[in-house]
């Protein structure tokens, strides 16, 4: 019975959402490049193991395998790409999740990650990983939030003129250089910023709770179903 009031107590108080979506995206990119580690590559992931692992490759996913517009926001390509993505959720993701609760948090985070895949489907039609339309979303929220002067400025860790800075910049490099996913990037942002403007703060004492619960129920099946698939593709 300790064990158990333990756990609760760890996830009700310490457990966080940007910790454990860092180690699971560390993990994958670990088991995608041991293969190319094998080989002598210490930089890339290995493109198989990726495809494997639940990869957004649009033929895959025209045929049926829906789940990788999912599974795909865990993996990276290389350890540059991790890392960028990493440091951003670091930076802006524990902030979030105190400020906005980790139900909502996790919401955005997934369901903006998935709109993210679903556009870089629609509109560039190749292979694609990475956290980045995710973390494109919670910029978004922030940008919501400050469009609806609900977050102060010595609340936020950057101000809305970064948070735009950060997003034209990063559109910039995309157009600029190849193999980045502006269309996961473009979905993320418009989603989370669309988010946002229905979601408030953990403590904003917003009138709808139901919408929050709706959301984390279709977040959850959507996880469920993308994670059963995965498994059923890889026995």
């Amino acid at each position: 019975m300790d064990i158990i009031k333990q756990i609760k107590l760890y996830f009700k108080t310490d457990f966080r959402v940007t910790s454990t979506i860092i180690y699971v995206c560390i993990a994958l990119y670990v088991l995608s490049a041991l293969p190319s580690i094998l080989s002598g590559n210490i930089y890339d992931a290995d493109s198989l193991s990726l495809i494997k692992l639940g990869a957004n490759i649009s033929t895959l996913v025209k045929s049926g395998e829906y789940f990788r517009l999912l599974t795909a926001i865990f993996l990276h390509g290389g350890i540059i790409h991790l890392f960028f993505n990493m440091y951003a959720l670091y930076s802006i993701g524990n902030f979030i999740e105190t400020y906005f609760g980790r139900s909502k948090y996790f919401i955005v985070f997934m369901l903006t990650g998935i709109v993210g895949s679903l556009t870089s489907y629609i509109f560039t039609r190749g292979f694609s990983v990475g956290a980045s339309g995710a973390v494109f979303g919670l910029l978004g929220l922030l940008l919501a939030q400050k469009l609806k002067r609900k977050v102060y400025y010595a609340e936020l860790p950057i101000d809305t003129r970064s948070i735009v800075m950060i997003v034209v910049i990063n559109l910039i490099l995309g157009f600029t250089i190849p193999n980045v996913d502006n269309a996961a990037h473009i979905g993320g942002l418009i989603s989370g910023t669309l988010l946002g403007l229905f979601l408030n703060h953990e403590n904003s004492g917003e009138q709808r709770p139901l919408l929050t619960k709706i959301l984390l129920i279709v977040t959850t099946i959507l996880i469920v179903y993308s994670l059963f698939s995965l498994v059923l593709t890889l026995f």
